[in-house]
């Protein structure tokens, strides 16, 4: 293994809250190569078993709509929000999995799950529903 993949590893373990795992599962990952190593884990079988959460996505004409009048925006980056939504302490083993420097669970939604979307954007929009 190389020092850049070893490294990707790291810092992908740095950058979402982890732990060490004890749980038996195992998950396959690999590394998606562009700009940076990615790093990705196959929740596949996990994700067929999750009761989805429906969470409609707003029409952007009604979001334009309740813009009308408004003469001040404000922009917000939320890329590093995502990652701070933490799991539930009953559902952190789930998100198990092995790589070659040991056994690790998310403590923070990661990305390829299947209800990580819509828990953000209910967060979101209760954020700031005032």
């Amino acid at each position: 293994m190389s020092v850049t993949t070893y490294e990707a590893i790291f810092r992908a373990l740095s950058r979402y809250a982890t732990q060490l795992s004890f749980n038996p599962e195992e998950r396959i990952h690999f590394f998606v190569k562009g700009l940076s190593f990615r790093m990705c884990i196959e929740y596949k079988q996990l994700n067929k078993e999750t009761i989805k959460n429906k969470y409609l996505i707003p029409r952007i004409d009604d979001l334009f709509d309740q813009l009308e009048g408004d003469c001040v925006f404000y922009k917000i980056d939320l890329r590093y929000g995502y990652h701070q939504l933490k799991i539930r302490a009953t559902d952190v083993p789930n998100t198990a999995f092995e790589i070659r420097y040991g056994h690790y669970e998310f403590l923070v939604m990661y990305f390829r799950l299947t209800n990580a979307h819509a828990a953000f954007m209910s967060l979101i929009n209760e954020i700031f529903k005032s």
